[in-house]
């Protein structure tokens, strides 16, 4: 596979772990792993999510290490102050790992900061119990209105798309859900109240994506100089790729900036 260089546009990366069963390919994403994270994923206790926790660490470093022209074995890794990830061979590159129960997910941004999420729908986890624990105040009463039929959805939008500001900005638990908060209320669009702490004249883009019937997604980028590219693929590590158009469900950037080739995303 050729070295991948998109500079101003954000890679998604989806990998659906349950389709990955040869044990050649699981025992050759174990030879890319350091003795840390063989140790990491030990500690796990279902198998499940042990081979779950080594196809994430695959994908990344495969994915990373076509991005910087470097082995996958040779990538190092760093924490900043509050946990998140980073890259020592290139502390700038902004990339932001998610995954729940069938499916994983790597974002790659070529300018700003990039924070992703995704959730798997209908697991009963959508309570207003808990959203009134989390939200902000008009989101949970906002979410009281919604129909029972279309709840989940819009539980896990909110929610996909609190993390994935909070991922973005780098902050960890320093940053709570309910000190800023989304407008879902229009058809396809976001209106975001950032904390009022925050500087508000960052550029910050977000969308809500499908890239399943079962899971939903949220990409937050931050300070981007121009609104992003996006770019969706299917892949097993070492194996393949696919590039697909992923559903659109909600965007804060205009439909017109969308409307580009470039940009594989299909209206839900």
């Amino acid at each position: 596979m050729n070295r991948i260089h998109m500079q101003q546009g954000i890679d998604l990366w989806f990998v659906e772990p349950g389709r990955i069963n040869s044990v050649t390919l699981l025992n050759a994403y174990r030879d890319l792993l350091t003795d840390d994270e063989h140790e990491r994923g030990a500690c796990f206790h279902f198998a499940k999510h042990r081979r779950d926790y080594l196809i994430t660490r695959a994908l990344v470093r495969t994915v990373l290490s076509r991005r910087i022209g470097l082995p996958p074995q040779a990538l190092r890794f760093e924490v900043n102050a509050y946990g998140r990830p980073y890259l020592r061979q290139r502390p700038e590159l902004s990339f932001n790992l998610s995954h729940t129960d069938g499916m994983i997910m790597l974002a790659i941004a070529g300018d700003g900061e990039i924070g992703v999420d995704i959730e798997q729908l209908g697991t009963r986890r959508a309570t207003q119990e808990l959203a009134e624990h989390c939200f902000a105040p008009r989101e949970a009463a906002a979410l009281r209105m919604v129909d029972t039929s279309r709840r989940d959805e819009i539980f896990f939008s909110y929610w996909a798309l609190k993390e994935s500001y909070v991922k973005a900005c780098g902050l960890g638990l320093s940053l709570p859900f309910d000190g800023f908060e989304f407008d879902l209320t229009q058809a396809q669009s976001i209106e975001f109240l950032p904390p009022r702490d925050r500087p508000t004249d960052r550029l910050i883009h977000f969308w809500l994506l499908r890239p399943s019937v079962a899971h939903l997604c949220a990409v937050c980028a931050l300070c981007c100089r121009h609104i992003p590219l996006l770019n969706a693929r299917y892949v097993v590590p070492l194996v393949s790729e696919k590039s697909f158009d992923i559903p659109l469900l909600r965007s804060s950037v205009s439909a017109k900036a969308c409307e580009t080739p470039q940009v594989n995303l299909t209206s839900y």
